[in-house]
């Protein structure tokens, strides 16, 4: 009976029922009220990335929860140096101490209720270090939550670390709003729809520009039959599902949601 069904879980994931899944992120919420309602009101499902300690964090928190969409929490991580990144509240950086670092991270980790996962903002320092993403993904896994890695640089060792420490885990595919203006977001949003063909899913990261709201607010109303918006828990679900029938059906050839 397990085989059979490890055999079902793995023969679905060529099937076209979700080869075409597409999961956005909006990171950097917490800002401005009247934007983050916005993307509640989106069409379909938006997981919204929420910073920690941003002064409308909590009131759009309880909105999204009420309007049903998914939260994460967006945690800010160390830069490396440069003159376009300004210092956020809460960030977890390299030297800091053990200790210090848990209590931010716990207080991170409480100051939005409802997340489901986390994922980390700027973090091109942090994410190259082994010590401190084991720190982090123990209270992910305390909490049983998902992390996504941001992969703000090549050099990122978070998912590793992540799958090391059982932490269930994806990796973002586009940045959709590297350069905020329609014409490239637009040829993001086609790259990212190419990627969930080819691999079955394509995860995007976005961020609460007025192009980005506006792109996405006409956009999600006219996606292709073939690709499904979905809760980036729900590639998570999926990533479980496969991890489980190679568990039991060793012989299947390995074959993952992620790269």
């Amino acid at each position: 009976m397990l085989a059979a069904t490890a055999a079902l879980v793995l023969a679905c994931a060529h099937c076209p029922a979700w080869a075409g899944n597409l999961a956005i992120v909006m990171d950097d919420v917490g800002y401005s009220l009247e934007r983050a309602q916005r993307i509640i009101d989106l069409p379909g499902p938006v997981t919204l990335g929420l910073l920690p300690f941003a002064p409308d964090t909590l009131r759009i928190a309880r909105r999204a929860h009420a309007a049903g969409n998914e939260m994460i929490l967006h945690q800010p991580m160390e830069p490396l140096p440069s003159p376009h990144v300004r210092p956020m509240q809460g960030t977890l950086t390299l030297s800091m101490a053990p200790d210090r670092f848990n209590a931010l991270t716990e207080a991170a980790m409480t100051a939005i209720p409802g997340i489901v996962g986390a994922n980390n903002h700027t973090g091109s320092r942090l994410t190259q270090h082994r010590e401190p993403m084991q720190r982090f993904m123990a209270h992910l896994a305390r909490r049983d939550l998902f992390f996504l890695d941001s992969r703000t640089i090549g050099s990122t060792v978070a998912f590793d670390v992540a799958e090391e420490q059982q932490v269930p885990a994806l990796r973002r595919d586009v940045f959709l709003d590297h350069f905020p203006n329609e014409r490239a977001i637009a040829a993001a949003f086609t790259r990212a729809l190419g990627i969930a063909h080819r691999q079955g899913h394509a995860i995007v990261i976005a961020h609460p520009h007025e192009a980005t709201i506006r792109f996405l607010e006409a956009r999600l109303k006219d996606l292709p039959p073939s690709v499904r918006l979905v809760r980036l828990s729900e590639l998570v679900s999926l990533q479980r599902r496969v991890t489980l029938a190679r568990l039991e059906s060793p012989e299947y050839p390995r074959r993952s949601l992620v790269r």
